[in-house]
């Protein structure tokens, strides 16, 4: 199974100008969308079409999105307590826009991949069940505040094993969820 991680380049093509802030990114480095991005270009990011989000012209907006040919990744910063499962404020308020888009209409039976991952930093097994539990914490959240199916949900935590940015395996853009939209 082939997955799509946004680059700097393809950020900058679905979301406009990067200077908005809304994905950071060094160069050569797929960026990690924040807290700044909006609803829509959450939803162009993981394929799930919502109301009043377009590019270019058309004609009302379909209310079901067709699956993606391949599943479509996007990295999002949500941030933890420091070494813990614990979500921060900010990551609430990021998980709550992540909401709108995998509820809206258009997501109905999609089944998404939720990623955790980590930097570098530490022992590789404590950085695994690391991983792991910040996977489920979104799940958790987005199961139990935003009602989804958790069965539409897959947790999973894959370590330090694929960063970001593999010049600087420590760097701050390796700590993040990524969440892929697998399709029905």
């Amino acid at each position: 199974m082939r997955s799509f991680v946004i680059t700097a380049a393809i950020a900058a093509a679905m979301f406009g100008p990067i200077a908005t802030g809304a994905v950071t990114a060094s160069a050569g480095t797929p960026g990690v969308i924040d807290e700044r991005a909006s609803d829509c270009d959450i939803s162009l990011a993981l394929g799930v079409r919502v109301e009043g989000c377009s590019r270019g012209l058309a004609i009302g907006t379909p209310t079901v999105s067709p699956p993606p040919e391949q599943p479509l990744t996007a990295a999002f910063k949500i941030n933890f307590e420091f070494g813990s499962s614990r979500l921060t404020a900010d990551a609430t308020a990021l998980l709550d826009k992540i909401a709108k888009v995998l509820t809206a209409p258009a997501a109905a039976g999609l089944h998404f991949r939720v990623a955790g991952h980590t930097d570098s930093v530490g022992n590789a097994n404590r950085n695994q069940v690391l991983s792991q539990r910040r996977a489920e914490a979104v799940v958790g959240y987005l199961s139990s505040v935003h009602q989804m199916d958790p069965q539409s949900l897959q947790a999973i935590g894959l370590g330090a094993d694929s960063p970001l940015n593999r010049e600087n395996p420590a760097a701050a853009e390796n700590r993040r969820v990524e969440i892929t939209n697998l399709g029905r």
